[in-house]
């Protein structure tokens, strides 16, 4: 058999898994050891070598490790009330303009991420001057391309 059908039918059996509803990681382990083991002539030493070390080197990977750190962190930061007070601070300059709760969204998100790449721990004048400044430049973009609109819409007599 060659790898190409080898492939095709470890994914028949992977779909065959999700379609009688075993979960997802589950069913690619089952496949995975499975092709690992028969590719292997049907020795069960190599892939138990293979899994004694390789979980330790996956999990203390530091990309996967920040993962449930920055969930951590926002869970601090909503249930401290950052969340909220950046997205009234944001709603304040641009919540009255038409797509203005959106925009206050987008900039909330931005804020927190401008203030946790800096590491400040708090904000400081000049980084809320900095979010002001590209919250009003994006604000004044958006109202531009609304009357530009409307400009279109009585032209074509809509």
């Amino acid at each position: 058999m060659t790898g190409i059908q080898s492939g095709l039918v470890l994914f028949g059996i992977l779909m065959v898994l999700l379609v009688v509803r075993v979960p997802i990681g589950v069913a690619m382990f089952m496949v995975g050891a499975g092709g690992y083991v028969a590719f292997t002539g049907g020795e069960w030493t190599p892939l138990l070598n293979s899994l004694k070390n390789l979980a330790y080197a996956r999990l203390s990977n530091y990309d996967l490790v920040v993962i449930p750190l920055f969930l951590l962190m926002g869970q601090f930061a909503t249930h401290g009330g950052l969340s909220k007070s950046l997205f009234r601070f944001v709603k304040a300059f641009m919540g009255h303009w038409p797509g203005g709760i959106a925009m206050a969204a987008v900039g909330a998100c931005a804020a927190f991420d401008r203030h946790v790449a800096d590491g400040h721990a708090l904000f400081d004048r000049h980084a809320l001057e900095d979010i002001a400044g590209v919250f009003v430049g994006v604000a004044d973009a958006a109202v531009r391309a609304e009357q530009a609109d409307d400009v279109e819409d009585d032209v074509l007599g809509v």
